[in-house]
């Protein structure tokens, strides 16, 4: 099940409710990536996070996959090496992953995303999830915008 560490926007910085990947692994750096199979639970982040997620992750099951590291497989070659061992696609939730993200995984030629099934992390997260904001979207003064949302 793959776990990005978005929005429905995309956003890198997310409410509480939409804090998934943090909540699954423990690494509150705001980029990174996880990836939980049947038998491995990985972590990808960049060079900004290493520190922090080696400490957060330390005594879990978690791997720290140190992106852009020489001998540190990105994602989708991780994913590509070990198709055979996928008992099925690989799930997430729709709403968290980008056409573009989708369209490079399936370019290269990594196991099949399955899109439609429900967050999982959601589903396991129950009652405890915090409730998404309500908060109104306030808009802000061109001098502090640069250009209109119009």
């Amino acid at each position: 099940y793959f776990v990005p560490s978005g929005d429905a926007h995309s956003s890198e910085y997310v409410g509480l409710a939409d804090q998934r990947r943090e909540w699954l692994t423990g690494f509150t750096g705001s980029a990174g990536t996880a990836l939980v199979t049947e038998s491995e639970a990985l972590l990808w982040t960049d060079g900004r996070y290493f520190i922090q997620a080696a400490e957060q992750l330390a005594g879990t099951e978690w791997v720290l996959m140190k992106s852009q590291q020489p001998g540190v497989q990105e994602l989708e070659d991780w994913v590509n090496q070990r198709q055979d061992a996928f008992s099925g696609p690989v799930g997430a939730d729709p709403s968290l992953v980008s056409i573009s993200f989708a369209q490079n995984w399936k370019k290269k030629g990594c196991a099949d995303l399955e899109l439609g099934c429900p967050n999982l992390v959601d589903a396991v997260w129950g009652a405890t999830k915090p409730p998404t904001s309500r908060q109104p979207v306030v808009p802000q003064p061109i001098a502090y915008t640069g250009e209109s949302a119009a």
